[in-house]
Parts: C-alpha cells; structure tokens; sequence
C-alpha cells in the first residue's frame, strides 16, 4: 500500500512534509522513479530530470521524504531581476512499483505541481503570499521590496493603496505554469513620505501585504537574497558598513634540523563586508534567518559598486521579549568579479 501527503490538484510545496508512506505483508521492497519537469527563472525552456530509489521495507513499513530532493533539484536564481513572472511551475511525476519475488507491480501514477519553499503563513484557495515575513514591514522613502505572490489560474486584479487610498490597479492572468508573480514595490515612485502605508492586495481574497514608511536616514542600501522560497527577497540596509581585511594563508610546517620552521606559500586576500541592518521590526527578524540561510544575496551602491555577496554570519541573538526594534551586523563575503 502506498499513501502519498498531496494530490494532482492543489500545489505541493518542496520544504513541507511530503512523506510518502509505504507498507506491505510480504517481503518486498518498493522503487520510487522521480521525473521532475522543471524550468529556469524567466524563461521556457524545458528541463527534464529523472531521479530512481530502492526503498526497503522493515517491520512492513517505510517512510520516504522526497521534498528536499526536489528542491534541491530545482533551478535556483542566477541574477538579473526582472519583476513579473519569475519560474514556471515545476511538475513531478511519482511512479511507485512493489516488487516481491523478481515481479513487480503495475506503478502508481502521480502527477504533482510543486513549489519551492514551505506553505504561505497567507494562504487560500491556492493563492498565497510568498513571503517568510507575512506581516508589517519598514521602507524608507529611498527603499523598494519585492512582493511575491502565488496566483490560482485565472485573472487577478493586483491593487496598491496608500494610505487607504487605491494608487494602482493590474490585472494579471494566471495559468497552470505562470502561477509565481513578483511585484517591485519602489515608494519613491508614489511620494512616499515617513508616516504613509502602503498595501498590495489581491483583490477578492484576503491575500496582502503592508508596508511602513519610516524616517530615512543617512545610508541606505538595498539586499537582495534568495529566501527559501528560491525567490528574490529584499531588505533595506540602514546601518553603517566596513570592509574587514583578511588574508589566507597556506603554510608549510618543517623540520630544520632540530628547529620548527614555518614557511608561508601562498597568501590571498579574502574580501567581506560587515554591514549593520539598522533598526527592524520585530516580525522582521525571520528575515534574518532567512538572509543567513541564503546561498546567494547582492547588495547595491556599496561605494558606487554592486557586490554579489556569500552570507558567512555564524550566529544572531533571537528574539528578546524585551524589545520590538532590532539591529543585526551581518557578514558577508564578497565574490570577486575578477582575479586582480
């Protein structure tokens, strides 16, 4: 007997608990074929990969969590950010065979739509925010955030309103693989000033972001990283920064006569940031995990450069009862655009 955690209509979603359970009252062991369609950001070429398991059986159950596997396996963000729709929507197809005494039997089909990332905090009806912080977040007149969406097929109308007030209104169409829609939200566009609050709304469901306007300050830049949604999420930086300089070193430890002498190699120099967030909000720090958790993150007008960056950050204080305003130095390495 094979119990699989989703079906062929609703959206799967990659870091959520897709368990698939087997069980038998011989002794048999069952085969999982995997083939998973899947695209790049941005565009619609078609990738194709197949991935085979064996899966034993003791006691006469098993258990086999295939979520990371998928995720893993799905195209990450290379650069190049462009507002709309950003992936197609990955489909994987389940074959399950029992085989018992070299006969195996007929597979069970499965065909799921999955999504990178875990369930949306906001979700209904297939239509959820993509966004590890679901609540109230701060910009400076001078800042942007993505806002990313999940969309059910059909046409959607996506408003913007300030204050209260309805600025913008879009109609974007859905279908079964443009389902991922990310929205740029720049406030200087609309007179952001501090105290004004922005909200993206999808109308007719109870799918929304808001947005503070506080004071700005003296530095702001704008991080961008790859959250566990493998989408591009934002976080205006407002702290001071500096550039730590550290070295390599490969080394030579020998023997002269009776003396330990040390011999240096070769010395690199590793280039990294140190940048302090500025004051967040409270529902704000899940998206420090998440910027620690990134394996990708870029960072603009850092003395007039655009840094790719490698979080490197080893730990953060959690959450305080105490406090509602919070700061973090984050680390980061920075990839060198040339060897010199």
């Amino acid at each position: 007997m094979i119990t699989f955690p989703f079906n062929s209509t609703d959206y799967a979603f990659t870091l959520e608990d897709s368990t698939i359970t087997f069980s038998s009252n011989v002794n048999s062991f069952f085969s999982v074929e995997i083939i998973l369609k899947y695209y790049d950001f941005y565009s619609d070429v078609e990738h194709e990969k197949t991935l085979n398991y064996k899966i034993p059986i003791f006691s006469g159950k098993a258990k086999f969590d295939v979520g990371k596997i998928i995720h893993r396996n799905l195209a990450n963000y290379q650069g190049d950010f462009s507002e709309g729709f950003q992936y197609k929507t990955p489909i994987v197809t389940f074959k399950v065979s029992e085989h018992y005494n070299n006969v195996q039997t007929i597979p069970e089909i499965l065909d799921v739509k999955y999504i990178a990332g875990y369930q949306p905090k906001m979700f209904e009806n297939n239509i959820g925010l993509l966004d590890p912080n679901p609540h109230y977040c701060r910009v400076t007149p001078n800042g942007n955030i993505n806002v990313s969406f999940l969309l059910s097929e059909g046409s959607h109308v996506l408003k913007i309103l300030k204050n209260t007030r309805e600025i913008t209104s879009s109609t974007i169409v859905a279908t079964g693989l443009n389902a991922i829609y990310t929205k740029n939200l720049i406030v200087s566009d609309y007179d952001a000033s501090p105290g004004d609050i922005f909200k993206i709304i999808l109308e007719g469901t109870s799918i929304f972001k808001e947005v503070g306007v506080y004071p700005e300050t003296i530095l702001s830049h704008q991080l961008l990283y790859v959250n566990s949604f493998k989408l591009l999420g934002s976080l205006e930086l407002l702290g001071d920064f500096y550039f730590p300089d550290e070295y390599d070193q490969i080394k030579h430890l020998y023997k002269r006569g009776l003396i330990e002498v040390l011999e240096i190699i070769e010395t690199t120099s590793v280039n990294t940031i140190k940048i302090n967030t500025g004051s967040i909000l409270k529902s704000q720090v899940v998206l420090i995990d998440e910027i620690l958790n990134s394996k990708k993150a870029f960072i603009f007008n850092i003395e007039g450069e655009f840094l790719e960056l490698v979080p490197i950050s080893k730990k953060r204080t959690g959450l305080d009862s105490s406090k509602e305003i919070y700061s973090y130095d984050l680390d980061f390495r920075i990839n060198k655009k040339r060897d010199a």
